[in-house]
């Protein structure tokens, strides 16, 4: 982009920039420290006029619309940055569903699997004597002895 050459009533002397406040020469397009715009151009004469004026020097026109005149293009942008968040989480609640499918599966093919006749103790007088003696070794454990 070539440099524009304002004219000199609306560049009296060196402006804030109004991103980091920061003092630049009068003249520069972009700030020294953040390289943030310093000139906007007006729609109605095309005139450079330091960006955080309200009105254009030359044709008094006012540099920016109401904040909601641009309403219709803001509501575009965050109804499409809302769709791509929804994609996206479409993905996740996809990928967190499957994940609790597979994790209930793997529960019920392991219960499926589980011998539950297995579990159940064994009576007393139907254990060998290596079971007796696990068993006997078991209980004084249990009841805070020492085997």
């Amino acid at each position: 982009m070539t440099a524009v050459e304002p004219n000199a009533t609306s560049l009296v002397g060196q402006r804030p920039c109004p991103k980091c406040a920061r003092v630049n020469p009068a003249g520069a397009e972009r700030c020294a420290h953040c390289h943030c715009h310093l000139l906007v151009y007006c729609k109605h004469c095309g005139e450079a006029v330091f960006r955080g004026e309200s009105l254009c020097p030359g044709c008094r026109e006012p540099l920016r619309h109401h904040p909601l005149a641009d309403s219709d293009e803001m509501v575009q942008k965050a109804r499409a940055e809302l769709a791509r968040v929804h994609r996206r989480m479409r993905w996740v609640q996809l990928a967190l569903f499957l994940g609790a499918v597979l994790g209930a599966a793997l529960v019920v093919i392991k219960l499926a699997n589980t011998d539950f006749d297995r579990l159940k103790p064994v009576p007393r007088d139907q254990m060998n004597p290596v079971e007796k003696a696990k068993d006997d070794v078991d209980r004084q454990v249990f009841e805070g002895r020492k085997p």
